[in-house]
């Protein structure tokens, strides 16, 4: 999220640096440090959960999601569980509707680096810098859609992405990791009802790797189902430059986190007040630009779509059709 300090404590939050110079006794997880809500996350977070049409929980609260790793010193992060902040909405992609189960706040972990003599450093400055995760559903509700193919993968983060911006809610840089995708992939026989077993992909830093990661992992599933094999509950690793993924990790399962309410967060109440004003505020957002410019200035949808690319570009043309007798014109220029 685009704020100026951590989600939990006042560390300023910036891309690079030297490392483990933007931490405290919070993001550091040290004895008797306590933590405080972030209010301008809770505002970002709201406001994308209302352009994502999800339905805002009255109350929320916070969990301890509880695992071991160097980059994570409390031995647990701060996440949403059972309540999080916005559920059931959906985004809109060519012919669908992109069901989307919950939004939710958290806290990321540190970074670890991996150097000569078989060691790893690991770099604090963006531990408890503030994350919001948007998952999809699988089956969708009625009247929604499922991700079904690598493309559909590409376009749904790509539209997710440009609604962010528009927000203003994050730059969703993928290469500085202010975006991360984490797809996980199942399939099944064709008539059958249910999903097997699915693995998830980590290391893709790019739309592009998205669609080959996305690509490869359906053909690997399916390679491996027909010549009698089993899918075990993974967490794979893209590798570009072979272009395949490969085994990282067994991946938990949900209980294995033994979450438990955090007990030093108190509950945060949005009232019908804080989240009209928050509505109020949203932007026209990219797919009712693209129907407003196609229906009121008579411009072909493709054009629109390049127009509606970014929201300053967007708001140029808006103008200058607006100054303009001959709007088709002023998309050409």
């Amino acid at each position: 999220l685009q704020t100026r300090s951590k989600m939990f404590c006042g560390c300023e939050v910036a891309f690079g640096g030297e490392p483990n110079t933007r931490c405290c006794p919070v993001c550091l997880g040290l004895p008797g440090s306590l933590p405080v809500v972030n209010e301008r996350a809770v505002e970002l977070m709201t406001k994308a959960a209302l352009a994502l049409n999800c339905t805002i929980a009255p109350q929320c609260i916070f969990h301890r999601k509880n695992y071991y790793y160097p980059d994570l010193p409390k031995n647990y992060q701060i996440s949403q569980y059972d309540n999080p902040l916005g559920v059931n909405g959906y985004v809109e992609i060519t012919g669908k509707k992109i069901a989307i189960r919950r939004v939710h706040m958290e806290e990321d972990t540190g970074k670890l680096l991996h150097v000569e003599g078989n060691r790893s450093l690991v770099d604090y400055n963006r531990s408890g810098v503030p994350l919001m995760e948007i998952v999809t559903m699988n089956p969708p509700p009625p009247g929604l859609d499922q991700i079904e193919s690598a493309e559909e993968a590409r376009e749904y983060l790509q539209r997710l992405r440009q609604i962010l911006v528009y927000l203003g809610v994050s730059d969703c840089k993928m290469e500085e990791g202010s975006m991360r995708c984490e797809p996980n992939i199942s399939i099944k026989p064709k008539g059958s009802a249910e999903f097997g077993v699915k693995t998830e992909i980590k290391n893709l830093n790019s739309f592009r790797a998205v669609y080959l990661g996305v690509d490869y992992e359906l053909k690997r599933q399916e390679k491996v189902l027909r010549e009698g094999g089993e899918i075990v509950q993974e967490t794979r690793r893209w590798d570009d430059a072979r272009g395949v993924t490969t085994s990282m990790r067994s991946k938990e399962f949900e209980q294995e986190y033994r979450y438990f309410p955090e007990p030093d967060l108190v509950p945060i109440v949005l009232d019908d007040a804080y989240v009209g004003r928050l509505r109020g505020e949203l932007p026209e957002l990219p797919m009712a630009k693209i129907a407003r410019f196609t229906s009121e200035y008579g411009i072909p949808r493709a054009d629109a779509e390049v127009l509606t690319d970014s929201i300053e570009l967007a708001d140029f043309y808006d103008a200058c059709a607006r100054a303009s007798k001959d709007p088709k014109a002023v998309a050409n220029w």
